[in-house]
């Protein structure tokens, strides 16, 4: 019932995430703005899935794992292209059923599925303005039925994809 919230701006404030109880009020936060484990660039997306907390970070290329205390875990989505690799990660959303995470890469223009584990699953989506292209995908949403939503916002659309 917490809620947890991200602050994406870098400098002194920036590259936190706090968290509050469902009424309103303040109970923790973790994260500095940087580079190293544990902090965050310019972090877009945040995703609860089996407890943890993932951080897609666009300016750093990666996406963070930490615990509900921020205990910082793992790293994984490095920077590049091709599977496992993002160059812009951006939106980041857990399957309900799952617990797999989707991220959406606007450098590379698809979204790619990782166990919560890190572990590269799959890629959808390639460059374009056709069905099942994207051009700068930001958001994504997962349903309880396991459709996924991806805002393909250059486009100015919103995409509904439903995996094998």
């Amino acid at each position: 019932g917490n809620v947890w919230v991200l602050n994406s701006q870098g400098g002194s404030e920036g590259g936190r995430v706090v968290e509050f109880s469902s009424s309103g009020t303040y109970l923790s936060q973790f994260g500095s703005s940087g580079k190293g484990n544990g902090q965050l660039g310019w972090a877009f997306g945040l995703a609860i899935s089996g407890g943890h907390l993932y951080v897609s970070e666009f300016s750093n290329s990666r996406v963070q794992e930490f615990s509900s205390t921020g205990e910082y875990i793992r790293q994984f989505d490095e920077k590049g292209s091709g599977n496992g690799k993002s160059n812009a990660p951006y939106g980041i959303a857990s399957d309900p059923t799952t617990g797999n995470l989707f991220v959406t890469d606007i450098g590379n223009d698809n979204v790619q599925e990782f166990s919560p584990e890190g572990s590269f699953i799959a890629t959808f989506g390639s460059a374009g303005s056709g069905a099942g292209q994207f051009s700068d995908p930001k958001g994504v949403a997962v349903g309880s039925t396991g459709i996924i939503y991806v805002a393909d916002t250059a486009n100015e659309r919103v995409q509904e994809w439903v995996l094998p």
